[in-house]
């Protein structure tokens, strides 16, 4: 938000709209994903990420 030049309510709505595509909602949407991402790292550890998408890097 400091980015912005802005303070309040439009810092937080400026820094929304930054975050996501379509503006302040897709920000929210986006903070919403990134919890989801991060909720489920943190039950099942980094560790378990390459084995749960398994072989699903592409080959160069």
């Amino acid at each position: 938000m400091a980015t912005t030049g802005f303070t309040g309510a439009a810092a937080i709505t400026a820094a929304l709209a930054m975050l996501g595509p379509f503006g302040m909602i897709g920000g929210i949407a986006f903070l919403g994903v990134v919890g989801i991402a991060a909720d489920g790292l943190s039950k099942f550890g980094l560790e378990a990420l390459p084995k749960k998408l398994g072989n699903r890097a592409p080959s160069l």
